[in-house]
């Protein structure tokens, strides 16, 4: 960030700076300003906005695979079990109810 400004505190010329230096910077708004009332005076000023390097670098490493993110999910099966249990109990053969859990689990030969 130095590097953009010269010993003066000014902003070096965009046809002096690297192509290195060039290629960090995003944006650069210049606004310019008058001083109070009566005062000839001129402020301005220099925003720049450099790249979002940890952004980047995150994006690389997920393009070459260096980093993967995975959701792993396991079960013992006792989750599809209860599902299949809710649905026999939901939902019976013609549209009709079928018993309750304790009925179900008594017919199946629990």
């Amino acid at each position: 960030m130095r590097t953009l400004f010269n010993e003066r505190g000014n902003l070096r010329p965009i046809s002096a700076l690297t192509d290195d230096e060039s290629a960090a910077i995003t944006s650069i708004d210049v606004i310019t300003r008058r001083g109070v009332a009566g005062n000839a005076s001129v402020d301005t000023v220099v925003r720049i906005q450099l790249a979002d390097k940890t952004k980047s670098l995150e994006m690389l490493a997920k393009h070459f695979a260096l980093m993967t993110e995975r959701l792993e999910m396991s079960s013992d099966g006792q989750l599809l079990e209860r599902l299949d249990r809710g649905r026999l109990r939901g939902l019976g053969e013609n549209g009709h109810m079928l018993p309750s859990h304790d009925a179900v689990e008594t017919i199946a030969g629990d």
